[in-house]
C-alpha cells in the first residue's frame, strides 16, 4: 500500500484486520531490531510466523516503511538493517502459505522510489495507491472531524467550503491533528459568544507540512512505471479502442 506521508496507509492496514478480525503481526524491520540477529534468530522467526500465523488465523503481517528493505543505496546509518529480512521472508512465505491458508503480508510505504524497481516488484505481487487528499475528502474530514470535536452539528453559517479549498495540499492526519489542537475546552467553552471561523483553523493547520504538488507528481511517476501499473494502462487502451469499434 503505497501513498504520500499522512494518507492513512497504516489505518488502512488495521482497517483491514479489524474488517476480517485477523490477528496483526508487526514484521516492520526496526521492531525486529536486536531480537533476532543471529542466523538461527532468524530461522526461528521464519518458522513462527507460519506456525503463529496458522494457529491464529486470519493473520496480517505488517511491515511499515517497506522501502527501506529494497533500497537503491544502502542506508548506513539505519541499524535495523531492513534488507536482511527479504529472502528470508520471501522464501517462507512462497513456501509456507498454501491456497485456503488466511494469512497476507501487507507493506506500506511513503517513498517506494527509493527502491529498486525488480526487487520491490517480485516481493509484492500487488500496488495499491492511497490517493492524494481532493476536495470532496478533505470536506468530509474537516465536517467528520470538527463535529466530532465539538460533539454537536456543525453550524450552517461555517466558512466550510472556504475552509477545504485553502487547506488544499494538507492530509487527512494533519486536518484530524489540527481539529484536536484547535477544540480545546477553553475554546468550546467561548463558542457562544466566539463562533468558529475558518481562520481559527488555517492559522493553526500552517503548523503542519502540506503534500506539495511537486511530490504526488513524483509518486504518480513512479507508479506509473511499475509493471502492474503498465498492465492497467493496457487494458484500459483496449478497452477503450474496442469501444470505437463498438460506435
Amino acid at each position: 500500500i503505497c501513498g504520500v506521508r499522512g494518507t492513512g496507509k497504516k489505518l488502512l492496514v488495521q482497517a483491514i484486520c479489524n474488517e476480517v478480525g485477523a490477528t496483526f503481526f508487526d514484521l516492520t524491520p526496526s521492531n525486529l531490531e536486536g531480537k533476532y540477529d543471529s542466523k538461527e534468530g532468524k530461522k526461528m522467526l521464519m518458522h513462527l510466523i507460519i506456525k503463529m500465523g496458522k494457529a491464529l488465523e486470519p493473520a496480517v503481517f505488517w511491515i511499515g516503511q517497506c522501502e527501506k528493505m529494497f533500497l537503491k543505496k544502502k542506508d548506513k546509518e539505519d541499524t535495523a538493517n531492513p534488507g536482511q529480512w527479504v529472502k528470508g521472508l520471501q522464501k517462507t512465505l512462497k513456501k509456507g502459505i498454501k491456497n485456503g491458508d488466511r494469512m497476507m503480508l501487507i507493506g506500506t510505504s511513503s517513498l517506494p522510489s527509493l527502491t529498486k524497481p525488480k526487487k520491490f516488484n517480485k516481493f509484492f505481487d500487488r500496488i495499491i495507491i492511497v490517493p492524494y487528499p481532493d476536495y470532496p475528502s478533505r470536506y468530509l474530514a474537516w465536517k467528520h472531524f470538527i463535529t466530532l470535536n465539538l460533539k454537536e452539528p456543525l453550524s450552517p453559517r461555517f466558512e466550510l467550503s472556504s475552509l477545504t479549498k485553502v487547506t488544499s495540499g494538507y492530509t487527512i492526519a494533519a486536518i484530524k491533528n489540527t481539529c484536536e489542537e484547535v477544540l480545546t475546552e477553553k475554546r468550546k467553552s467561548i463558542l457562544k459568544y466566539n463562533p468558529l471561523r475558518a481562520y481559527d483553523f488555517t492559522n493553526d493547520i500552517s503548523r503542519h507540512d502540506p503534500i506539495f504538488q511537486e511530490e504526488h507528481d513524483e509518486f504518480l511517476a513512479w507508479y506509473n512505471g511499475t509493471p502492474l501499473a503498465k498492465q492497467r494502462q493496457k487494458r484500459v487502451h483496449q478497452e477503450e479502442a474496442e469501444e470505437a469499434e463498438k460506435k
